[in-house]
Formats: C-alpha cells, sequence, structure tokens
C-alpha cells in the first residue's frame, strides 16, 4: 500500500468511527469533511482507499465526505453490487443446487455414443448406443470427465451391463445435474396399442422395450398406411391387385426383420432402410 493511500484509508476509517454514533446525518457529514480535509485527503484518493477496502462502511464513509458527482455515482454503485452479493440467490437456484437423485436404478436414455468396460476412455469399447436409446443408471463412479462423472449402465433388452460417460447421457422424469440436458420428449408410440400388448416373438419384444425402436415401428405404421392410400388415389391410378403386391412386399420386409431377432442394432438399420423407402415413395411428384 503507497503512504498516500494508506494514509486516505486511515482517515476514512476514523471517519467512519467518528460518525457511526451520531444520529444526525447533517451533522455526520460535516464531521467526515471536516476530518478529510484536516487530513488533506483528497477525493481521488478517498475513493481508491475505499476501493481498496470494499465492504460498505468504506463506502458510505466516502459518501459523506463526497455525496455527488461521478465518484459517488460510482460508489452508489459498488454499493448496490455489496448487497445484491449479499442478497439470498433465488429459489430456482436454491432448488438447482439440491443434490441429485441417487436412488439407483434411474431411467434415463443416450445421446448417442460408446458403451465402455468400464468407467473411462481407456477401457475397451463394448458396444455403441443410438440418439434417443433407453439406458438405466445403476450408480455414479468416482471418475470425472469434463464435469460430468461416468456411470455403470444397463441397456438393451437383454440388460447387458457397461459404462458410459455422462456428458452423452440425459435425464428423464427429472433433470439432473450430473449428465448433459433433458431427453427429448417422446410420444406414446402407437404400437404399444398393437403388439406390444402380447409380443409374440424375440423381435416384438426387442421393438416394446426400446423407446426408440417403438417410435421408428409407429412412424412406419403411419408411413404405410399413407402409402396404402395413395396406390388406388386419382394422381397414381393403382389397382387393387397393386394393392395386393404391395401387402405382399411389406410382410416379405417383416419376415426380413424379423431376422434381427432381439439386435437392436439390426432392427435399428432395418428401420432407418424401410422408411427412407417410404419417404421416396410418398413424395410428391
Amino acid at each position: 500500500m503507497t503512504p498516500s493511500r494508506g494514509h486516505a484509508v486511515l482517515a476514512l476509517v476514523s471517519a467512519l468511527a467518528i460518525m457511526t454514533p451520531l444520529a444526525d446525518p447533517m451533522r455526520s457529514a460535516s464531521s467526515g469533511t471536516a476530518l478529510a480535509q484536516s487530513s488533506g485527503t483528497s477525493e481521488k484518493d478517498a475513493f481508491a482507499a475505499a476501493k481498496e477496502l470494499g465492504t460498505a462502511d468504506a463506502w458510505q464513509a466516502f459518501l459523506a465526505n463526497y455525496p455527488t458527482g461521478f465518484n459517488a455515482d460510482l460508489a452508489r454503485a459498488y454499493l448496490k453490487k455489496l448487497a445484491e452479493a449479499a442478497a439470498p440467490p433465488p429459489a430456482a437456484q436454491v432448488q438447482s443446487a439440491q443434490p441429485d437423485n441417487t436412488d439407483f436404478p434411474i431411467e434415463a436414455g443416450s445421446w448417442g455414443g460408446i458403451v465402455r468396460s468400464g468407467p473411462g476412455q481407456s477401457y475397451a469399447k463394448q458396444d455403441i448406443l443410438d440418439e434417443g436409446d433407453d439406458v438405466a443408471l445403476m450408480g455414479k463412479t468416482d471418475e470425472i470427465e469434463n464435469g460430468y462423472p461416468w456411470f455403470k449402465i444397463w441397456y438393451g433388452p437383454s440388460q447387458q451391463k457397461g459404462y458410459m460417460w455422462g456428458g452423452i447421457l440425459c435425464a428423464r422424469g427429472t433433470p439432473r445435474s450430473d449428465v448433459f440436458q433433458m431427453c427429448p420428449a417422446q410420444p406414446e408410440p402407437s404400437s404399444k396399442a398393437g403388439f406390444c400388448a402380447t409380443p409374440e416373438n424375440a423381435t416384438e419384444r426387442a421393438i416394446c422395450a426400446n423407446s426408440k425402436l417403438s417410435g421408428m415401428d409407429a412412424q412406419l405404421n403411419s408411413e404405410y398406411e399413407l402409402a396404402l392410400g395413395n396406390i388406388t388415389s386419382e394422381a397414381v391410378g393403382g389397382t387393387e391387385a397393386d394393392v395386393v403386391e404391395f401387402r405382399r412386399e411389406q410382410n416379405d420386409w417383416l419376415k426380413k426383420r424379423n431376422q434381427c431377432g432381439g439386435e437392436v442394432s439390426c432392427l435399428t438399420s432395418s428401420y432407418k432402410k424401410r422408411l427412407e423407402f417410404f419417404k421416396d415413395y410418398n413424395q410428391p411428384e
């Protein structure tokens, strides 16, 4: 601290001590002014000293001596900043500071990414999930990477075990600070009211257990019905024989799809290709 600034700080502290017990603000201001003048403290030095102390008392002492001008406006701004810093946080911030639920297992989803055999990049790659795939968080590890922990997870229809980084996981139902954002809202797929009531094979069970596959199946059903209606429309001019052939071709695809069994990656690929076919088929000329 320079000698001049030290002198100014002592002057402010002394001014504060003199002014504190006085009830009359006019008397307080005049006493403080007299002290500042007698000590030879300039407004510039007093402002610098108050800024160095950084307390509300120091700024109030400065304002008692220099109540007007640009430096006074700055002093009031510093006082306001100190008051805001001391105020309790908003309710929303208090809520977000609450610890994340650790009552595992917890329903979550994947943004798409690698499943590893252990909690970290050094462990072997075990699988790759697509965006929207369901996972169950089974526990949070102590391994932290870029602000997110690694989780032990279960995934797939056979409940395989593995590890994923929280930065490529999303929360379902309740927000979490240890995964990346909330999962996108997923509409209830229409297939839930179809074969999912009584699935007959491994393929149907895998589709019903996976929200992404269920959604793709619902989308495919809509595209299929649209295509059927288009065949006999005036614009296309198809016949009933064309409809029969179209249904036969769809049944052939279903048989090929069922050859995937419960393998999610195979089913996902099959649905993607079929949806691309319908997208082109239903595209108006």
